[in-house]
């Protein structure tokens, strides 16, 4: 058995794992509220997402079980002691020479060279749009932060985030990802906007070029060794890579450890349906091969926020 945990109001990113007919992988999602009020789980997985999500108390406890689980033989995907959320990960890559660009936490307040703008703000754990557009000067990021804080946004949420404008042509960008499930590493499906911020796709964008280019870049497995070490780096074995290529080399947006899991496509080109179907079918052979027998741990709750060292 599998349970996979997340913050008790996004959930709905798993439902394509309810939409299969023949084959139901075996898995449960729980919040950690439901794990966090039990004292001992039968299981041979779990997985945790969403920290980003949790506030310190909660990331600590559940820290404290993730560690009891792999004493016990649990297999643990995304230990939440170790996995790098988005700031410390994009530091990281940018810091190693993965990523050209930087990132900063508004609560410094940067004072940035002319050639690193424009910039962009964006909270740290939402996955929303930026907050305010492009930056193109110190004058106008100084403004911003200001504004925002004004506006009642705690600044300990919001990083300063260098733009990277890649566009496949004019008025067009596109987003690519990877999946890592386990030990499985595989492309999903790209999305298509008429904004660089890339986050749901435009409908009626793409044409049959485009389609054509996604069908062949998704099943070229070019970029799975290059992703399978920035998964290693971020410590995630567990969600879904956000990037764009630039001279031959994927740039990391984020890494959602809670990615919304395929589903059945709209569109009405059928290689692209297709395609859909196949990253659905990945998605279920990869959960089916990651479940292994129950083992039950148990735990005293009341114990578990206590900060304790070996």
């Amino acid at each position: 058995m599998i349970y996979l945990f997340t913050h008790e109001n996004y959930q709905f990113t798993t439902k394509g794992l309810r939409r299969f007919r023949d084959v139901k992988p075996n898995v449960k999602v729980r919040s950690y509220k439901w794990l966090l009020g039990r004292q001992s789980l039968r299981a041979g997985v779990v997985v945790f997402t969403d920290f980003d999500r949790l506030i310190f108390d909660e990331h600590l406890k559940i820290s404290q079980l993730a560690k009891l689980f792999a004493v016990n033989g649990v297999r643990v995907l995304n230990d939440p002691a170790r996995v790098q959320m988005r700031y410390e990960l994009l530091h990281n890559l940018y810091k190693t020479g993965w990523n050209p660009y930087q990132v900063w936490r508004a609560t410094s307040f940067p004072q940035l060279p002319d050639d690193i703008f424009p910039v962009f703000l964006k909270s740290e754990g939402a996955h929303s749009a930026p907050l305010g557009g492009l930056l193109a000067s110190q004058a106008e990021l100084d403004d911003q932060i200001e504004r925002i804080k004004t506006g009642g946004v705690p600044l300990h949420h919001i990083l300063v985030t260098q733009f990277i404008d890649a566009p496949i042509r004019e008025g067009v960008w596109q987003r690519n990802t990877h999946f890592c499930i386990g030990n499985k590493i595989f492309a999903g499906t790209p999305v298509i906007e008429d904004s660089p911020f890339v986050k749901y796709g435009s409908i009626g964008l793409a044409t049959d070029e485009d389609h054509a280019q996604v069908i062949a870049t998704t099943h070229d497995d070019s970029y799975d060794e290059d992703m399978k070490r920035v998964f290693a780096m971020a410590n995630i074995n567990y969600g879904r890579a956000d990037y764009v290529v630039v001279n031959g080399k994927p740039v990391i947006f984020e890494i959602n450890t809670n990615p919304t899991l395929p589903y059945l496509s709209k569109s009405k080109n059928l290689g692209f349906v297709e395609l859909q179907n196949e990253n659905r079918l990945r998605v279920l052979e990869a959960f089916c091969d990651l479940d292994s027998p129950n083992i039950k741990t148990k735990w005293n709750k009341k114990t578990l926020a206590r900060i304790s060292f070996p």
